[in-house]
This record gives structure tokens, sequence and C-alpha cells, in this order.
């Protein structure tokens, strides 16, 4: 069996006692992609939150790549990237600029060239 990219086992989450995500159970494989979809006050971005250790679950728990998080947040960040709908990117800052910020802020340590080799914003 595979460990899965994704383990989640009934994380809970509530601000202020208001219940946002309620022991949710969900599995992703390898190679499999992962969407969330539903209304405003879902649990949606509180999810991710909890995913990428942004929030620390007040129930159940979370496996990345077979790491715990958030006791392995650091080692987790520096393999995984998150699309969200609305831009977090700095308009004044070139993409190099925005990576080495973001990679700064939490801690991951990039090779932001190699970064941008994927994406063909400098020569391979």
């Amino acid at each position: 069996m595979t460990t899965p990219a994704i383990d989640v086992d009934g994380i809970s989450y509530a601000y202020d006692g208001t219940l946002a995500v309620d022991h949710i159970d969900f599995e992703v494989a390898v190679g499999e992609t992962l969407g969330f979809l539903g209304p405003n006050g879902a649990g949606k971005s509180t999810t991710i939150k909890m995913l990428t250790g942004q929030l620390i679950p007040e129930t159940g728990s979370i496996r990345i790549l077979g790491m715990p998080m958030p006791d392995q947040a650091t080692d987790i960040k520096a393999h995984i990237g998150v699309a969200f709908e609305e831009k977090n990117l700095y308009n004044v800052m070139t993409a190099r600029e925005n990576l080495e910020f973001f990679a700064r802020l939490f801690g991951v340590d990039a090779d932001i060239d190699d970064l941008l080799r994927r994406v063909d914003l400098i020569d391979r």
C-alpha cells in the first residue's frame, strides 16, 4: 500500500466557538488532484490553513507525504504548493522577489532558479 499524499483523519476547528470544520476525513493519493468547492463559510479556507500549517486542528490529525502536520511543517512546506482563488503576489516585486519573500516568510529553503526554470521565466 502506498502512503497517501494527504491523509486527514477527523480534523475540526472552531473560531470563537463557531465550528468551521467538523471532524472531516479524506485521503488524496500521490498524483491525484484535489479541489475544494463549496459555499462561503463551508470551511474550505480553514481546511487549507490546517493542511498548510497556518492553523492547528483542535481534533484529529493530518499527514502530508507521511509526515505529521504541524510537527514537521518546515519539511512539509518544502514539498507543497497552494494556488488560492485570489492572487497573493506583490505587483511591485519581480517573480524572483516574490518567491524569495514567501520562501523566507514560511521558512522554506527553495531553489528559486529551479522554480523559475520550471515556468520558463529564466533560461534552462
